[in-house]
């Protein structure tokens, strides 16, 4: 009788435990979501204009990004005089790039169109989890880079795995982690958030350190130099010009 009151126990611990921990993902993901400004503010949001610059091989490299709520995203930088253009019209993914040899706008493929897609989303993933209908998992808590975060593990519908590390003293993310595929190869990514900034009621990070196959140094440092909120952008510029 003992050892099944025991087992009986054991059993609602587990029950208990599996509750608890689903809760908590979703508390954590919530109280992130209040930490960069609520949910009410970023709905509000319906347009970004973002200008600044990326840091390449130490080379600063100017950059303006465009997005919109309704699903454009446009993101153009200058290099060495060249002007490359990547952008998503609501439906499919282009780019215009004259390093690659052709000033001629092109149609990207599936998995970067995929890319390009995620770039729509205002606030990032976290944000839209439920929109999205992310499978949500709470890892466990674990130090990073000397912080303690909560390790949220987002997996979207075509299976794809994305792991955030929001740190458990401000619920602010520090880190994320991804795979992505580029020429028939997978790639892992890591980008680590700082430099938090308020934008008229909403809290963005203005640097990304982004990095490729767990290199220890960046391969791409993004700054951030200003944002326009609810900017006034013409959806002419994502649709892909004609040739």
């Amino acid at each position: 009788m003992k050892s099944k009151t025991i087992l009986f126990g054991v059993i609602l611990t587990v029950l208990f435990s599996f509750n608890v921990f689903s809760q908590s993902a979703d508390e954590i993901i919530s109280k992130y979501t209040d930490a960069i400004g609520g949910k009410a503010n970023w709905d509000a949001v319906k347009s970004m204009k973002v200008t600044g610059y990326m840091n390449i091989m130490n080379m600063d490299i100017p950059y303006t990004q465009y997005v919109k709520r309704q699903g454009l995203w446009l993101v153009e930088v200058q290099v060495q005089g060249m002007k490359i253009i990547q952008a998503y019209d609501g439906a499919s993914g282009w780019m215009i790039n004259p390093m690659m040899g052709s000033k001629k706008p092109e149609k990207t493929d599936e998995e970067t169109t995929k890319t390009y897609k995620a770039n729509t989303l205002i606030g990032g993933k976290l944000l839209n989890v439920k929109e999205m209908e992310y499978a949500v998992e709470l890892v466990g808590t674990e130090q990073v880079d000397g912080k303690e975060v909560f390790n949220i593990k987002l997996t979207d519908k075509d299976g794809k795995v994305s792991n955030y590390y929001i740190e458990t003293s401000t619920f602010l993310i520090y880190k994320s982690t991804s795979s992505f595929i580029r020429s028939g190869s997978e790639f892992t990514s890591e980008t680590v958030f700082s430099n938090y900034t308020k934008v008229n009621d909403i809290l963005i990070p203005f640097i990304q350190d982004q990095r490729l196959g767990g290199a220890q140094t960046s391969n791409q440092m993004i700054t951030v130099d200003k944002i326009e909120i609810n900017a006034k952008i013409d959806d002419k510029i994502f649709v892909m010009p004609a040739e």
